[in-house]
């Protein structure tokens, strides 16, 4: 498999192009969504995108799912109620 490209603040880390959920759960949205660079709770929330009302238990499962590859997802508070997620290195 290849890797793939994640963004954590200006660098570029590589993690394994696998993505260890079944296609097309709630999981693998918000994994794939995340290799593509930070995602805000608002955008994993809103019906018209993402439509993920209950993505922290899905952020749990991705750091436990990640954390044998040395990656986690980490949380910023960008303001109240305003949440934003990215992949970093642990």
């Amino acid at each position: 498999m290849g890797l793939g490209n994640l963004f954590q603040k200006e660098h570029t880390m590589k993690l394994p192009g696998i993505n260890p959920f079944k296609f097309g759960t709630q999981n693998y949205r918000i994994l794939s969504r995340l290799r593509q660079g930070p995602v805000t709770n608002v955008e994993m929330y809103d019906p018209k995108k993402m439509n993920i009302p209950r993505y922290g238990g899905r952020i749990y499962d991705i750091n436990n799912a990640l954390k044998p590859w040395g990656f986690e997802v980490e949380q910023t508070t960008v303001h109240k109620g305003l949440r934003e997620y990215r992949l970093v290195s642990i």
